[in-house]
């Protein structure tokens, strides 16, 4: 992401809130050996998103990390048990995060 997004980000979580809707942040799978090469500047800007009161960050990008086993063409795209894995996590997130849920908007949730 570059400078610029995080504002745009920023304001459009704004104006959801201001419309009831929650924004929550998830981060995409990575395969571990890109994540590590981008560490740096993936942890800044989650640095950035839970500094901000407005953002919902339930766990950190760390936690979407698979094995390369668990990609089958890009960093990015999930193999089918990686897939049930993080569509797990993340519907964990979104009812972890909700009212009511089981932690608040800045608590971080464990990794299955």
């Amino acid at each position: 992401m570059t400078e610029e997004a995080f504002p745009l980000i920023e304001n459009f979580v704004h104006e959801m809130n201001a419309r009831g809707v929650r924004v929550l942040i998830s981060y995409s799978a990575a395969e571990r050996a890109f994540y590590e090469k981008h560490r740096a500047a993936i942890e800044s800007w989650d640095a950035q998103f839970r500094a901000n009161p407005a953002f919902i960050v339930p766990r950190p990008p760390s936690d979407y990390v698979f094995d390369a086993s668990m990609h089958f063409d890009t960093v990015y795209h999930l193999d089918r048990e990686g897939r049930a894995i993080r569509s797990r996590m993340l519907a964990d997130d979104i009812v972890n995060a909700s009212p009511g849920g089981a932690c608040s908007p800045t608590q971080e949730s464990s990794s299955p």
